[in-house]
């Protein structure tokens, strides 16, 4: 959070409480570089691997670039967390259909009946 600039802070503290760690030291100002390996947009952090980016308000000019590339883009200063909620909804309701559907919270007591029955 520290390399970060100051003003994406307060929303990287808020994702961290949230269980959401922050990327490497290398997601921090971030290139976008497009086809002929052309810089075409700058963000404050990353998570490359989930195409999300967070901007500050400078650098909101390069908001639909990301966006064109199929990248999440939040502001770091004007923000909703109800709206970041939101935009990952589908993406958190198909982790959980596919990984979590059958948990139930009594894995050990389950295995326990199944190990002495």
């Amino acid at each position: 959070i520290e390399i970060c600039d100051d003003t994406s802070h307060e929303l990287l503290e808020l994702l961290a409480n949230e269980n959401i760690p922050c990327p490497g030291e290398d997601s921090v100002g971030h290139e976008l570089i497009n086809e002929d390996e052309e810089v075409i947009a700058m963000a404050e952090i990353v998570w490359e691997d989930k195409k999300v980016a967070i901007i500050t308000t400078d650098q909101e000019e390069f908001r639909n670039a990301y966006i064109e590339y199929g990248w999440i883009v939040f502001n770091c200063e004007n923000y909703n967390i109800d709206e970041v909620n939101e935009e990952y909804k589908d993406r958190y309701e198909a982790f959980y259909n596919k990984f979590c559907h059958v948990d139930n919270g009594e894995s050990a007591k389950n295995i326990v009946e199944k190990i002495f029955k």
